[in-house]
């Protein structure tokens, strides 16, 4: 406790009654005189005024409302088209209205008529925009239906991409040719933002919904996937079928999905309602596991969300080479494929949270569907918290906390570079929305708005909202308008604040004891672009006695730049716990002594307060520093004793190092576990052995296994050696990794072809680690394996290039070789290499020209 004392400002009653008063901006919050004669001065002054307005995203206008498409498709593979035939049922919206214009990128127009008959449609079209002249005003209300006969050409058009979504091509075809060994023909489609009109004409904005059909004919080998419900084949005479799905419920343009491939369809069921897993054949026994827990989490989103799941059908289908995540097609979810794994690397690393994520979507987006990409967090925000829901349920609150941490720390780094309104009407590209603010900060506040409110009328409410606008298009005011007609509060102030300003509040904390009494003063520090003047924090303040078990509990509101609270005390203060609860979106500084946190290390409720002891506690060794740790290796979340054995020393404490042997052999947790290995193996004894030689086996997780084989290289490395020769072909690329690590240690020729056969699958951040070895190992061979490896590397670029990831991996590998000194070689030799690494590294780099990598490689552009 520090001794001094505060002037005290508001009274705890005072602050509990400031629960029931809100105001509408603020700017009207109270303001110190000192402050407020700053604002007058500067008020005085001359500001350039601006002549023009800022910029105000709106919401697309609603000339025609669009009902119902009809699709009838098939591919030229060696062209890389698709000739389409649509049929739009479509009304004029609010008055009568002649002209009907569609979204149509880059196609050729052979025929518009009129459905059904063969009477032609009057047209313009500039190659964006297709505009029809119906011939004469039809009312409002009034439903044509007209059809288009066109041939949509997306790899012949230009393209750009961003982070979250890496291009804006729509339809993509994925090995048309064949000519890749190893790499399956596809066909898919990626439609948000804006760019399914590449491949269909459409009003292509969110505030459009229709029902829709459609017609796949491909060739009789490959699998289809479309939305809604699967109507059945037929096949042709020509070699090919005809798959027909319907999707009798409207939804947005962006949601149509279609892909082609050859796949393991595996079925599964829930509620009567079909559920389908497309992998490839190779994953077919993993399938289910893939996709785990689909069947329980559509119950658990059911039942708390008190809306069933409303659509016909749930299917989910990884493709190769996708340009995102995943994404959220109503009834037929895309994912990319990093989530396609064997169940021994899923030992370690599930697919809970982007299964949860995509599939909440189908609720919060799919159902009820942002109006603009303005708010798109009322579709990535909820979509984000599921992930939390779901730990929270399936696994507990600390596990939950443990993410809901990783989220705030993901925000808190991209504020570095900026900061905008949660729901952003200026920004600059709509892409620039799909950021940490929309997914992890709409979590966030969502996460506090739950706690604010409580769990009954924030489930309440979420049901109300989503019955309330069911197949409908909302922004920000209908979320709010929903929690405000379930709970009976006013909740502008917390709206207002959170989801129509920027920033998040910083404080610093201190308190003093005086006279029976606690002074705690908060000030709210933040400033600087971007960042509200003053907040609004209903915050849970514990008090904790030393003759108690638990807590006085205090709710105070926090409504000023700096803030005393005087709170009666009765007994002598323990500690203090700010933001109880665990949900604040800020950052806070409160130092406190260390008699403070050892206390908290054994009264701590959340991982919030069991870090910060481990944090504040550092540099303290000593015996009750190493109970403190050792109690910690106890604790049921994995987050805190993974952060207790990275402080733990076991070389000096025996009793430390059977902790951590006990953790390495029985921990229930696959990430403890192999952080107690690590451990281990930082300075193996060859008491060890056995435990590192029982995770060399079959189907052992990848982290186990290379903590283990790094341990038991350090004591044999022949035994080391020996061990991981056996595992040369096991489907792990995370053993695969381990073992190449051992062979390049030990300069085992063997690393050779193991790398070279990686350098085509591997994919994601995985290609950062194997491009780095091999560029280690090109860099150390001889003229001929360094010019068979520049040759492979050229090849791979021009015709298996992979995702972002790899595409950079291979473009930082042939500059590494290009740039290299390479003295092994006689200049000759090295001359000729160079140059041909060179000339593949300005290839790919052209190549990249309108894409969202392109930045990216240009670090690697030589003169």
């Amino acid at each position: 406790m520090k001794s001094q004392v505060s002037t005290p400002e508001v009274n705890v009653d005072t602050a509990l009654a400031d629960l029931d008063y809100y105001d509408d901006t603020i700017s009207t919050l109270p303001v110190a005189e000192d402050e407020l004669e700053n604002f007058n001065h500067e008020s005085e002054q001359a500001i350039a005024q601006p002549d023009t307005l800022p910029v105000y995203r709106a919401s697309a206008p609603i000339e025609f409302d669009l009902i119902n498409t009809m699709l009838d498709v098939r591919f030229d593979m060696a062209k890389k088209h698709l000739m389409g035939r649509a049929e739009i049922t479509a009304a004029p919206f609010a008055e009568s209205r002649r002209y009907f214009t569609l979204d149509a990128m880059g196609f050729d127009i052979h025929k518009v008529e009129w459905a059904g008959t063969k009477n032609n449609i009057t047209y313009q079209y500039d190659g964006k925009q297709l505009t029809l002249d119906l011939g004469k005003p039809y009312p409002a209300g009034k439903a044509i239906k007209i059809s288009i006969d066109y041939t949509a050409k997306p790899d012949e058009q230009p393209t750009s991409g961003s982070m979250a979504i890496q291009s804006n091509k729509g339809l993509y075809f994925i090995n048309a040719d064949g000519k890749v060994k190893d790499k399956p023909t596809q066909i898919w489609t990626q439609g948000e933002t804006e760019s399914n009109s590449r491949w269909f004409p459409t009003i292509d904005k969110p505030n459009q919904r229709m029902t829709q059909e459609m017609y796949i004919t491909v060739e009789d080998q490959y699998q289809t996937l479309s939305n809604g419900s699967f109507l059945g084949s037929k096949k042709n005479s020509d070699g090919t079928r005809t798959d027909h799905y319907i999707m009798k419920l409207p939804h947005a343009p962006y949601l149509f999905m279609m892909a082609v491939g050859k796949y393991a369809v595996v079925k599964d069921k829930w509620e009567g309602i079909p559920l389908q897993y497309y992998v490839e054949p190779e994953y077919a026994a993993d399938a289910k596991l893939i996709f785990n827990h689909t069947p329980e989490m559509l119950t658990f989103f059911s039942n708390i969300l008190g809306v069933k799941y409303p659509w016909p059908s749930f299917s989910q289908i990884i493709v190769r080479d996708y340009v995102s995540g995943a994404m959220e097609n109503t009834t037929a979810v895309v994912f990319g494929e990093f989530i396609q794994k064997h169940a021994a690397e899923l030992l370690e690393n599930n697919n809970d949270q982007i299964v949860a994520h995509e599939m909440f979507h189908h609720w919060f987006g799919d159902y009820v569907t942002t109006e603009s990409w303005s708010n798109i967090t009322l579709n990535e925000g909820f979509a984000n918290y599921s992930e939390y829901l779901w730990y929270e349920y399936k696994y507990g609150r600390d596990y939950a906390d443990a993410h809901r941490k990783s989220e705030m720390e993901g925000y808190l780094q991209m504020t570095r570079s900026g900061m905008h309104d949660l729901i952003d009407f200026t920004y600059r590209d709509k892409e620039n929305m799909f950021d940490a603010h929309s997914y992890n900060k709409g979590g966030l506040v969502l996460h506090m708005l739950r706690d604010y409110v409580g769990d009954t009328v924030f489930f309440k409410s979420l049901r109300y909202y989503l019955n309330t606008h069911a197949f409908q298009s909302v922004e920000g005011h209908d979320l709010r308008l929903a929690f405000e007609k379930t709970s009976g509060q006013d909740l502008n102030w917390f709206f207002n604040q959170w989801f129509y300003g920027s920033g998040q509040p910083e404080l610093t904390l201190t308190d003093s004891l005086a006279a029976g009494k606690l002074f705690l003063t908060v000030a709210q520090t933040q400033s600087g672009a971007g960042q509200q003047h003053i907040f609004r924090l209903p915050v849970i303040v514990d008090i904790y006695y030393k003759d108690r078990t638990e807590p006085d509990r205090k709710q105070i509101v926090i409504s000023r730049r700096t803030q005393t609270f005087e709170i009666p005390t009765s007994g002598e203060v323990a500690n203090i716990i700010f933001d109880a609860h665990n949900t604040l979106l800020a950052t806070v500084r409160f130092e406190k002594s260390k008699q403070e946190l050892y206390y908290q290390a054994s009264h701590s409720r959340t991982i919030k307060d069991k870090l910060e002891v481990l944090s504040g506690l550092k540099t303290d060794p000593g015996v009750q520093l190493n109970q403190v740790l050792r109690n910690f290796l106890k604790d049921p979340a994995d987050i805190i004793v993974q952060s207790a054995l990275s402080q733990i020393e076991i070389n000096t404490d025996s009793e430390n190092a059977k902790a951590v042997r006990e953790l390495a052999l029985n921990h229930s947790s696959i990430a403890v576990r192999a952080s107690a290995l690590s451990i281990l193996a930082e300075d193996p004894k060859p008491e060890y052995e056995s435990i590192f030689q029982a995770n060399l086996k079959k189907g052992v997780a990848g982290s186990l296994f290379e903590s283990s084989l790094v341990g038991l290289y350090k004591i044999d490395k022949q035994k080391a050696i020996q061990a991981a020769a056996a595992f040369e072909n096991d489907p792990n690329p995370a053993i695969i990794s381990a073992v190449m690590d051992i062979y390049l240690e030990s300069k085992d020729p063997r690393a050779y072809p193991l790398l070279e056969k990686s350098l085509g699958e591997v994919d994601g951040f995985d290609a950062f680690s194997v491009y780095s070895k091999y560029s280690e190992m090109l860099l150390i061979s001889d003229n001929d394996r360094l010019a068979e490896g520049v040759a492979k590397l050229g090849d791979l670029a021009q015709n298996n290039p992979g995702s972002q990831w790899r595409k950079y991996s291979i473009a930082k590998t042939l500059y590494d070789v290009a740039t290299a000194d390479l003295s092994q070689l006689k200049d000759s030799q090295k001359q000729m290499i160079q140059s041909n690494a060179k000339k593949y590294l300005e290839d790919m780099i052209e190549k990249a020209k309108g894409t969202m990598i392109y930045d990216a490689l240009l670090n690697f552009k030589l003169d």
